[in-house]
């Protein structure tokens, strides 16, 4: 009996080191992209992605719209 043990611990040890030879497979998905900094309206405060972004003299504006009603205040 403590044979067949032994010989199952041996099978369980080379199998181990078998296993961990073996190379991973490499991953299939991509890395995220780069972030998008985000930023805010100065007239209504909603966060927009920068390059949707109305940047006019340093301040940043959703649209035309609140470009013109910002600028009037």
């Amino acid at each position: 009996m403590k044979y067949l043990l032994l010989i199952l611990f041996l099978g369980l040890v080379w199998h181990f080191f078998r296993i961990k030879k073996q190379p991973r497979p490499q991953s299939t998905t991509k890395p995220n992209p780069l972030t998008i900094k985000m930023v805010q309206c100065e007239y209504c405060g909603i966060h927009l992605p920068e390059n949707e972004a109305l940047i006019r003299h340093g301040h940043v504006w959703c649209n035309a719209d609140h470009e013109k009603r910002g600028t009037q205040q």
